[in-house]
Protein backbone atom coordinates (compact mmCIF):
# COMPACT_ATOMS: atom_id res chain seq x y z
CA UNK A 1 0.00 0.00 0.00
CA UNK A 2 2.67 2.28 1.21
CA UNK A 3 4.38 1.45 -2.34
CA UNK A 4 1.21 2.47 -4.38
CA UNK A 5 0.65 5.43 -2.28
CA UNK A 6 4.62 6.57 -3.24
CA UNK A 7 4.03 6.06 -6.78
CA UNK A 8 1.05 7.61 -6.96
CA UNK A 9 2.47 10.69 -5.58
CA UNK A 10 5.48 11.05 -7.76
CA UNK A 11 2.64 10.84 -10.77
CA UNK A 12 0.99 13.79 -9.52
CA UNK A 13 4.10 15.48 -9.17
CA UNK A 14 5.90 15.17 -12.33
CA UNK A 15 2.42 16.44 -13.61
CA UNK A 16 2.21 19.49 -11.89
CA UNK A 17 5.61 20.46 -12.80
CA UNK A 18 5.35 19.60 -16.25
CA UNK A 19 6.40 22.64 -18.34
CA UNK A 20 6.23 20.99 -21.69
CA UNK A 21 3.31 23.06 -23.56
CA UNK A 22 1.87 21.48 -26.59
CA UNK A 23 -0.83 22.68 -29.09
CA UNK A 24 -4.40 20.93 -28.81
CA UNK A 25 -5.20 18.74 -31.64
CA UNK A 26 -8.50 20.24 -31.51
CA UNK A 27 -8.48 23.97 -31.24
CA UNK A 28 -11.45 26.22 -29.62
CA UNK A 29 -12.91 28.74 -31.85
CA UNK A 30 -15.01 31.24 -30.72
CA UNK A 31 -17.42 33.22 -33.37
CA UNK A 32 -19.59 36.50 -32.53
CA UNK A 33 -21.73 37.76 -34.87
CA UNK A 34 -25.06 40.12 -35.16
CA UNK A 35 -27.79 39.30 -37.13
CA UNK A 36 -29.95 42.22 -37.08
CA UNK A 37 -29.87 43.70 -33.60
CA UNK A 38 -29.38 40.23 -32.42
CA UNK A 39 -26.64 39.17 -30.88
CA UNK A 40 -25.16 35.23 -31.50
CA UNK A 41 -22.09 33.52 -30.19
CA UNK A 42 -20.55 30.47 -30.62
CA UNK A 43 -17.63 28.54 -28.82
CA UNK A 44 -16.40 24.64 -30.36
CA UNK A 45 -13.47 23.13 -30.98
CA UNK A 46 -12.38 22.57 -34.06
CA UNK A 47 -10.86 18.73 -35.30
CA UNK A 48 -9.50 17.97 -38.67
CA UNK A 49 -9.91 15.45 -41.00
CA UNK A 50 -6.06 14.35 -41.18
CA UNK A 51 -6.37 11.95 -43.76
CA UNK A 52 -9.62 9.78 -42.06
CA UNK A 53 -13.01 8.91 -43.72
CA UNK A 54 -15.45 11.62 -41.53
CA UNK A 55 -18.89 10.80 -42.44
CA UNK A 56 -20.23 7.92 -41.55
CA UNK A 57 -16.44 7.15 -40.58
CA UNK A 58 -15.86 9.23 -37.43
CA UNK A 59 -18.93 10.57 -37.51
CA UNK A 60 -21.51 7.75 -37.77
CA UNK A 61 -24.50 8.95 -39.79
CA UNK A 62 -28.14 8.99 -37.92
CA UNK A 63 -26.54 8.68 -34.27
CA UNK A 64 -26.21 11.99 -32.28
CA UNK A 65 -22.74 13.80 -32.44
CA UNK A 66 -21.61 16.75 -30.22
CA UNK A 67 -20.86 18.73 -33.46
CA UNK A 68 -17.23 19.64 -33.20
CA UNK A 69 -14.68 18.22 -30.32
CA UNK A 70 -13.98 17.66 -26.44
CA UNK A 71 -15.46 19.84 -24.57
CA UNK A 72 -19.44 20.44 -25.62
CA UNK A 73 -20.38 22.97 -28.38
CA UNK A 74 -22.57 26.13 -27.06
CA UNK A 75 -24.32 28.97 -28.97
CA UNK A 76 -25.64 31.83 -27.30
CA UNK A 77 -28.60 34.28 -28.61
CA UNK A 78 -29.49 37.32 -26.56
CA UNK A 79 -32.82 37.64 -28.16
CA UNK A 80 -35.48 35.73 -29.27
CA UNK A 81 -34.98 33.67 -32.51
CA UNK A 82 -36.51 31.17 -35.00
CA UNK A 83 -35.64 28.06 -36.65
CA UNK A 84 -38.03 27.04 -39.19
CA UNK A 85 -40.82 28.61 -37.61
CA UNK A 86 -39.86 27.48 -33.59
CA UNK A 87 -39.15 29.83 -31.49
CA UNK A 88 -36.00 29.58 -29.56
CA UNK A 89 -35.88 31.78 -26.30
CA UNK A 90 -32.61 34.01 -25.75
CA UNK A 91 -30.00 31.91 -23.65
CA UNK A 92 -27.15 29.36 -24.51
CA UNK A 93 -27.85 25.94 -25.52
CA UNK A 94 -25.69 23.08 -26.41
CA UNK A 95 -25.84 22.47 -30.28
CA UNK A 96 -25.80 18.62 -31.01
CA UNK A 97 -26.73 17.00 -34.64
CA UNK A 98 -27.65 13.74 -36.32
CA UNK A 99 -25.95 13.72 -39.66
CA UNK A 100 -27.70 11.90 -42.41
CA UNK A 101 -26.87 10.61 -46.28
CA UNK A 102 -31.04 12.40 -46.85
CA UNK A 103 -29.77 15.32 -44.50
CA UNK A 104 -29.18 16.98 -40.85
CA UNK A 105 -31.06 17.39 -37.82
CA UNK A 106 -29.90 20.22 -35.63
CA UNK A 107 -30.85 19.66 -32.04
CA UNK A 108 -30.51 22.91 -29.01
CA UNK A 109 -30.55 20.80 -25.87
CA UNK A 110 -31.22 22.71 -22.29
CA UNK A 111 -27.95 22.15 -20.63
CA UNK A 112 -24.30 23.22 -21.32
CA UNK A 113 -22.07 22.21 -18.55
CA UNK A 114 -21.32 18.44 -20.68
CA UNK A 115 -17.84 17.12 -21.46
CA UNK A 116 -18.96 16.28 -25.21
CA UNK A 117 -22.25 14.21 -24.80
CA UNK A 118 -24.45 14.33 -21.51
CA UNK A 119 -24.79 11.35 -19.09
CA UNK A 120 -27.98 10.45 -19.31
CA UNK A 121 -29.90 12.17 -22.46
CA UNK A 122 -32.90 13.52 -21.16
CA UNK A 123 -35.66 14.32 -24.15
CA UNK A 124 -37.12 16.82 -22.15
CA UNK A 125 -34.19 19.38 -22.18
CA UNK A 126 -34.61 19.24 -26.28
CA UNK A 127 -35.60 22.88 -26.97
CA UNK A 128 -35.07 22.32 -30.41
CA UNK A 129 -34.87 19.56 -33.61
CA UNK A 130 -35.22 20.66 -37.14
CA UNK A 131 -34.04 19.06 -40.22
CA UNK A 132 -31.30 21.03 -42.46
CA UNK A 133 -30.18 20.45 -45.73
CA UNK A 134 -26.66 19.06 -46.98
CA UNK A 135 -24.89 19.83 -49.87
CA UNK A 136 -21.62 18.44 -51.45
CA UNK A 137 -18.32 20.53 -52.31
CA UNK A 138 -16.12 20.10 -55.05
CA UNK A 139 -12.96 20.71 -52.63
CA UNK A 140 -12.40 18.96 -49.51
CA UNK A 141 -12.03 21.11 -46.09
CA UNK A 142 -9.45 20.05 -43.72
CA UNK A 143 -11.13 21.75 -40.23
CA UNK A 144 -14.30 21.54 -38.78
CA UNK A 145 -16.22 25.08 -39.03
CA UNK A 146 -19.09 26.86 -37.87
CA UNK A 147 -20.40 29.62 -39.41
CA UNK A 148 -23.05 32.11 -39.83
CA UNK A 149 -23.30 33.53 -42.99
CA UNK A 150 -25.88 35.06 -45.60
CA UNK A 151 -26.91 37.93 -42.72
CA UNK A 152 -29.66 40.00 -43.92
CA UNK A 153 -31.45 42.47 -41.21
CA UNK A 154 -34.04 39.19 -40.71
CA UNK A 155 -32.40 36.53 -41.32
CA UNK A 156 -28.96 34.14 -41.91
CA UNK A 157 -27.54 30.89 -42.46
CA UNK A 158 -26.16 28.88 -39.33
CA UNK A 159 -23.48 26.29 -41.22
CA UNK A 160 -21.41 23.62 -40.28
CA UNK A 161 -18.52 23.21 -42.74
CA UNK A 162 -16.32 19.64 -42.85
CA UNK A 163 -14.69 17.22 -45.38
CA UNK A 164 -16.58 17.40 -48.73
CA UNK A 165 -19.85 18.87 -47.14
CA UNK A 166 -21.63 21.93 -45.94
CA UNK A 167 -25.09 21.51 -44.27
CA UNK A 168 -27.40 25.06 -43.53
CA UNK A 169 -30.14 25.77 -40.90
CA UNK A 170 -31.97 28.67 -42.34
CA UNK A 171 -32.88 30.98 -38.87
CA UNK A 172 -34.92 34.44 -38.57
CA UNK A 173 -34.31 36.87 -35.99
CA UNK A 174 -36.97 39.82 -35.08
CA UNK A 175 -35.47 42.62 -35.93
CA UNK A 176 -38.27 44.38 -37.70
CA UNK A 177 -40.83 44.49 -34.75
CA UNK A 178 -38.26 45.17 -32.47
CA UNK A 179 -37.41 48.63 -35.25
CA UNK A 180 -40.84 49.32 -35.28
CA UNK A 181 -41.43 48.99 -31.42
CA UNK A 182 -38.27 51.14 -31.20
CA UNK A 183 -39.78 54.33 -33.34
CA UNK A 184 -43.55 54.12 -32.26
CA UNK A 185 -41.82 54.46 -28.71
CA UNK A 186 -39.20 57.04 -29.54
CA UNK A 187 -41.54 59.20 -32.18
CA UNK A 188 -44.40 59.53 -29.84
CA UNK A 189 -42.27 60.22 -27.17
CA UNK A 190 -42.11 64.08 -27.20
CA UNK A 191 -38.31 64.03 -27.41
CA UNK A 192 -37.40 62.67 -30.70
CA UNK A 193 -34.04 64.38 -32.40
CA UNK A 194 -33.56 64.77 -36.44
CA UNK A 195 -31.65 61.91 -36.32
CA UNK A 196 -34.68 60.05 -34.62
CA UNK A 197 -37.04 61.17 -37.63
CA UNK A 198 -34.26 60.33 -39.88
CA UNK A 199 -33.21 57.02 -39.20
CA UNK A 200 -37.05 56.35 -39.01
CA UNK A 201 -37.65 57.31 -42.74
CA UNK A 202 -34.49 55.31 -43.63
CA UNK A 203 -35.94 52.18 -42.03
CA UNK A 204 -39.27 52.20 -43.94
CA UNK A 205 -37.78 53.58 -46.94
CA UNK A 206 -35.29 51.00 -47.31
CA UNK A 207 -37.64 48.14 -46.01
CA UNK A 208 -40.64 49.16 -48.57
CA UNK A 209 -43.13 50.23 -45.59
CA UNK A 210 -45.25 52.80 -44.88
CA UNK A 211 -43.86 55.68 -47.82
CA UNK A 212 -46.35 57.95 -46.57
CA UNK A 213 -44.73 58.22 -43.34
CA UNK A 214 -41.30 58.16 -44.78
CA UNK A 215 -41.71 61.23 -46.46
CA UNK A 216 -43.43 62.67 -43.49
CA UNK A 217 -40.54 61.79 -41.15
CA UNK A 218 -38.12 62.60 -43.27
CA UNK A 219 -39.55 66.26 -44.39
CA UNK A 220 -39.99 66.65 -40.17
CA UNK A 221 -36.05 65.43 -40.04
CA UNK A 222 -34.96 68.52 -42.42
CA UNK A 223 -37.37 70.91 -41.07
CA UNK A 224 -35.65 70.30 -37.56
CA UNK A 225 -32.36 70.61 -39.66
CA UNK A 226 -32.54 74.24 -40.25
CA UNK A 227 -31.83 74.06 -43.86
CA UNK A 228 -28.23 72.82 -43.65
CA UNK A 229 -27.89 69.35 -44.76
CA UNK A 230 -25.14 67.30 -46.29
CA UNK A 231 -24.87 65.71 -49.62
CA UNK A 232 -26.04 62.44 -48.78
CA UNK A 233 -29.20 63.67 -47.24
CA UNK A 234 -30.46 65.30 -51.04
CA UNK A 235 -29.21 61.69 -51.92
CA UNK A 236 -31.90 60.07 -49.95
CA UNK A 237 -34.40 62.80 -50.06
CA UNK A 238 -34.46 62.28 -53.99
CA UNK A 239 -35.18 58.45 -53.51
CA UNK A 240 -37.75 58.98 -50.82
CA UNK A 241 -39.84 61.65 -52.52
CA UNK A 242 -39.34 59.31 -56.40
CA UNK A 243 -40.75 56.73 -54.53
CA UNK A 244 -43.39 58.84 -53.27
CA UNK A 245 -44.45 60.00 -56.59
CA UNK A 246 -43.01 63.38 -56.65
CA UNK A 247 -40.27 63.12 -59.15
CA UNK A 248 -39.73 66.64 -59.47
CA UNK A 249 -38.20 67.45 -56.26
CA UNK A 250 -36.92 64.13 -56.58
CA UNK A 251 -34.92 64.98 -59.72
CA UNK A 252 -33.76 68.46 -57.76
CA UNK A 253 -33.02 66.84 -54.54
CA UNK A 254 -30.42 64.29 -56.64
CA UNK A 255 -28.94 67.30 -58.81
CA UNK A 256 -27.91 69.21 -55.49
CA UNK A 257 -26.78 66.23 -53.90
CA UNK A 258 -24.22 65.42 -57.03
CA UNK A 259 -23.31 69.18 -57.17
CA UNK A 260 -22.50 68.97 -53.51
CA UNK A 261 -20.51 65.50 -53.35
CA UNK A 262 -18.37 66.85 -56.95
CA UNK A 263 -16.66 69.62 -54.38
CA UNK A 264 -15.57 66.97 -51.39
CA UNK A 265 -13.74 65.33 -54.63
CA UNK A 266 -14.56 61.90 -53.17
CA UNK A 267 -15.37 59.21 -55.78
CA UNK A 268 -17.42 57.49 -52.83
CA UNK A 269 -19.30 60.42 -52.55
CA UNK A 270 -19.99 61.14 -56.35
CA UNK A 271 -20.97 57.67 -56.55
CA UNK A 272 -23.47 57.46 -54.23
CA UNK A 273 -25.05 60.93 -55.71
CA UNK A 274 -24.90 59.65 -59.00
CA UNK A 275 -26.70 56.58 -59.01
CA UNK A 276 -29.70 58.65 -56.92
CA UNK A 277 -29.51 60.66 -59.85
CA UNK A 278 -29.76 57.86 -62.31
CA UNK A 279 -32.58 55.87 -60.17
CA UNK A 280 -34.62 59.03 -60.36
CA UNK A 281 -34.40 59.77 -64.54
CA UNK A 282 -34.97 56.38 -64.89
CA UNK A 283 -37.87 56.05 -62.95
CA UNK A 284 -40.90 55.68 -64.83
Amino acid sequence: MIRIAFIFSLLIFFHVNSQVVTPPISPIAKISQQVGLTNIEIEYSRPSVKSRKIFGGVVPYDKIWRTGANKNTIISFDKDVSFSGNIVKKGEYSIYTIPSESGWRLILYDEIENSGMPENWDENKIILDVLGQSYDLPFSIETFEITISNITQNSALLTLNWENQITVFPFDVFTKKEVLASINKVLSSGNATTWDYHNAALYYYQNNLDKNKSKMWFDKSLSMRGGKFPFWVYAYKAQIYNRYGDKKEALKAAEKSLEMAKKTGNHHSIGMSTRALKEVQESP
